[in-house]
């Protein structure tokens, strides 16, 4: 659910394997695996001998080159913490982990504190060094040169690790996630200290352009690592800016078919952008960028109904009524959307603008309007309910009840009209529950018999935001999905961040009562 600010740290967004790889097995697992007589001790044992002892601390200087552009990548490790600085292009990223807290910062300078139940950290030049020590971790089997393992992470995707049998060493990392896949080389390994590490390492999904390399130009280990060095960083600098004197303003929008347009203008130019809670960034349609020609960085190819190309932009202003964003890091791809009313579409507003301010939406006034975050107070809005809310890579998500067995996360995304599940969300009978955390308030009912809708189920999934569901007859019935935090008849869904100084996002919703 990522964008270029996603993407360019973290391999797990690069999209469906091309042509060129072997076709996996029908489990999704690497083709050519038989079995072994080997255990997963014996293999990790020979690894760890081949590795030698782990470095306690240790100071790391990467060249990177990625999307048609190249960087640098500053990594400091010190016992099981790390923090990766990484500047690719105009752009400026951070990764790392700190007291097993992981996080991130993206290139608009919002540190996210990342759930702890995501499954494992997306693979990187210092999380591959931990690869063989994820739980989970059991023996698939062997080719003719490598054992495999497997790693199956709970809320995380597959991998498989190809340890050489020759050199004892992971040579090879496979992910799976859905239909993504992408094969991750590691080569040229040298003895530093009492260490033996890659000094190079590959990734690709079968599209060229699409390729990540990495080589070690120096390494320091041991190294003197201060802690201050590896905390984690507060949000680099504020992208919203509210009027001198105010905190609360409001936002020309419109209601159209159950979405939230706010009208926005760029460089004099009148955009319209979708209110898309469920979007991990801000994007600008393509189209848009070049009539507004802002320059274009790192193209790369990936797919959602359809292959589509993707850049990032840097956009130097964008007024909100009376709000300003400056210099912001955009997504831009296609965005073929358009309303009953033949409003355009021509951006969306996602997780970069909600952490940077309260955003109210009153459906039944037909209000949109953003609050400093520093004023808030949740007594401002009669009848608010808080939901307990996580993000996931800057999208919130709430835990669901459906009927009296089945749970699951689901996506407060102000960014869809339609109440839509997972197929892994199944029951043998018919579900009927309540929904109030979906955009618009609805009363319509998912039905599921066998894990399958009562109609033929098609797929979704949503360009730069990554969620992918099942769409399902919605029937007439009077309920759908319940909150696990029930509320009475009013709703408010609130979302924020445990520790202020990090990025947060609060999004207030008011509804009418919804009654059964």
């Amino acid at each position: 659910m990522a964008a270029r600010s996603v993407a360019i740290v973290t391999l797990l967004t690069l999209l469906a394997a091309a042509p060129s790889f072997a076709q996996p097995n029908q489990d999704g697992s690497p083709a050519g695996i038989e079995a072994t007589s080997m255990s997963m001790k014996a293999v990790l044992a020979r690894y760890h001998a081949a590795v030698g002892s782990v470095t306690p601390a240790s100071v790391e200087d990467w060249k990177i080159d990625e999307l048609g552009m190249s960087g640098a990548l500053h990594v400091i490790a010190a016992g099981g913490n790390y923090r990766q600085i990484e500047t690719l292009g105009p752009f400026h990223y951070e990764r790392g982990r700190f007291e097993g807290q992981a996080w991130r910062q993206n290139a608009n300078g919002l540190t996210l504190l990342l759930a702890a139940d995501r499954g494992r950290e997306p693979i990187g030049v210092e999380s591959v060094r931990f690869a063989a020590d994820a739980p989970g971790l059991r023996m698939l089997g062997e080719t003719d040169t490598s054992y495999v393992a497997q790693i199956d992470s709970v809320g995380g995707p597959t991998e498989w690790l190809f340890f050489g049998k020759a050199s004892g060493l992971l040579e090879r990392l496979e992910t799976r996630e859905g239909e993504r896949r992408f094969v991750l080389t590691l080569e040229d390994y040298r003895v530093t200290g009492s260490e033996r590490r890659p000094w190079h390492m590959h990734a690709s999904d079968g599209r060229p352009e699409n390729d990540i390399d990495w080589r070690l130009l120096r390494l320091r280990a041991p190294a003197l690592v201060r802690q201050d060095d590896l905390d984690v960083p507060p949000n680099a600098r504020p992208l919203v800016e509210f009027p001198a004197g105010t905190s609360r303003v409001s936002l020309p929008a419109q209601f159209v078919d159950g979405y939230v347009v706010v009208s926005a203008s760029v460089n004099g130019l009148d955009l319209n952008f979708l209110l898309d809670s469920g979007c991990s960034d801000i994007s600008l349609d393509s189209a848009v960028t070049e009539r507004l020609r802002l320059p274009g960085y790192g193209h790369s190819s990936q797919s959602a109904a359809g292959p589509f190309v993707q850049t990032q932009t840097i956009v130097p202003e964008l007024q909100l009524g009376a709000l300003r964003l400056h210099s912001v890091t955009a997504s831009s791809l296609p965005l073929a959307f358009e309303t009953s009313t033949k409003t355009h579409v021509d951006g969306l507003l996602g997780f970069d603008f909600f952490a940077n301010a309260v955003v109210h939406v009153d459906y039944e006034a037909g209000r949109v309007e953003a609050i400093d975050r520093d004023e808030f107070d949740p007594k401002q809005i009669p009848g608010a309910i808080a939901l307990p809310v996580t993000l996931d890579e800057g999208v919130p998500l709430v835990g669901v009840r459906v009927g009296s067995t089945a749970s699951g996360r689901f996506i407060i995304d102000s960014g869809a009209t339609d109440v839509c599940s997972s197929p892994a969300l199944r029951s043998d009978t018919p579900m009927t529950s309540r929904i109030v955390a979906k955009g618009a308030p609805s009363t319509r009912a998912l039905r599921l018999f066998s894990g399958k809708a009562s109609e033929a189920s098609c797929a979704w999934s949503r360009p730069n935001c990554g969620a992918s569901f099942s769409r399902a007859r919605v029937s007439p019935a009077s309920s759908a999905f319940e909150p696990t935090a029930k509320p009475n008849s009013t709703v408010t869904a609130t979302t924020a961040s445990s520790a202020s100084r990090f990025s947060s996002t609060t999004t207030s919703t008011t509804t009418t009562p919804i009654r059964a």
